[in-house]
């Protein structure tokens, strides 16, 4: 299979490094300072990046990295350390961001402390030479946890997560544990006030009744030399 970098722009290196990394986060702390007083996410950012002359893709990592204090301090209330021996995947939500740490290619790591890719899923979906080795550095933490029954939900609009689906379950063949792949329609619903949701999705983590980061302890372990722009304060 040809190697895919998911996630990459060749322009990333510029963008998010050096003086660029400084406007980025001047811009992140002014749209914070006007979220915690009542303004929009929408509104604070497009101020705050028109004023930093920030690119569109600087302007989405930014979006999909900070957050007024109220929503932080709300999902970090719901942050569990060590998950229960059963949990529920945001699957390509989770898998999309590991493919990204093993291209080389850049990862935000946003005001909660979690791992997200800067494009996000729009739609379309291909496997790739990186999927197979998230798949399996999911399932191997999983399993180091102690957690015995894992349920993977990926959107079934998307396109190629019924082929998803059935490689998930043939990696899931050489651990110990067990898994079960759904495809639905309408996914974030399905975590609603759920325990032991496995999410970077913010708004799938806002409305679970407790989640885990696992993204951040495998990039930890496992794919150390991931490149990571951190906004975390």
């Amino acid at each position: 299979m040809k190697s895919i970098r998911r996630g990459y722009v060749d322009k990333d290196e510029e963008l998010f490094s050096g003086s660029q990394r400084a406007k980025i986060l001047s811009a992140a702390n002014d749209a914070r300072w006007l979220m915690n007083r009542g303004y929009s996410a929408e509104s604070a950012i497009t101020f705050t990046s028109n004023h930093y002359l920030l690119t569109s893709r600087q302007r989405m990592a930014i979006f999909r990295s900070i957050l007024p204090d109220e929503d932080k301090t709300t999902r970090l209330k719901k942050e569990i350390l060590k998950p229960g021996t059963e949990v529920l995947i945001d699957g390509l939500n989770i898998i999309i961001t590991l493919e990204t740490a093993l291209s080389h290619s850049l990862v935000l790591r946003g005001d909660d402390g979690v791992l997200r890719d800067v494009a996000g899923l729009h739609g379309t979906y291909r496997i790739i030479d990186k999927t197979a080795k998230a798949i399996e550095q999911i399932l191997q933490t999983l399993s180091n946890l102690d957690v015995r029954n894992a349920t993977f939900i990926l959107d079934k609009p998307v396109s190629n997560s019924g082929s998803l689906k059935q490689l998930i379950l043939e990696i899931s063949r050489n651990f110990n544990l067990k898994v079960v792949v759904e495809l639905d329609m309408n996914p974030d619903q399905i975590f609603v006030d759920k325990e032991n949701v496995i999410s970077s999705d913010g708004p799938v983590i806002l409305r679970s009744s407790s989640w885990f980061n696992l993204n951040s302890m495998i990039v930890r372990d496992m794919i150390p030399y991931t490149w990571v722009f951190n906004f975390e304060l």
